[in-house]
C-alpha cells in the first residue's frame, strides 16, 4: 500500500489484509456468505483473494463459491455468517 493508490486501491488492500489475519490468526474463512457457509460439499477456494472490484466498488467474495456477497463495509448478518 502506497500513498500515490487511488482510494478504492487503498481500501481493496486493507480489505484483503483483514481477511487474510482472520484466515492466519484464527483459522476463519472469510467471508463466506449465508448460502454457502454451512455447505459442507461447497470447499474452500484455495488462493483466492476475498475482495473483488466491481466499477469501482470494493466487494467481498464468498470464499466458498467466488461470487460477490457485498460491498466492503455493508456486511450483515443477513448477508455474511458472523464470526
Amino acid at each position: 500500500m502506497s500513498r500515490r493508490m487511488d482510494d478504492a486501491s487503498l481500501l481493496f488492500n486493507a480489505a484483503a489484509s483483514v481477511s487474510g489475519t482472520l484466515e492466519e490468526v484464527h483459522e476463519i474463512e472469510w467471508p463466506v456468505c449465508a448460502v454457502h457457509g454451512g455447505d459442507p460439499i461447497t470447499r474452500p477456494l484455495d488462493g483466492e483473494v476475498p475482495v473483488g472490484l466491481i466499477d469501482g466498488t470494493v466487494v467481498w467474495w464468498c470464499t466458498r463459491a467466488g461470487h460477490a456477497v457485498a460491498p466492503v463495509g455493508q456486511l450483515t448478518a443477513k448477508i455474511a455468517k458472523t464470526l
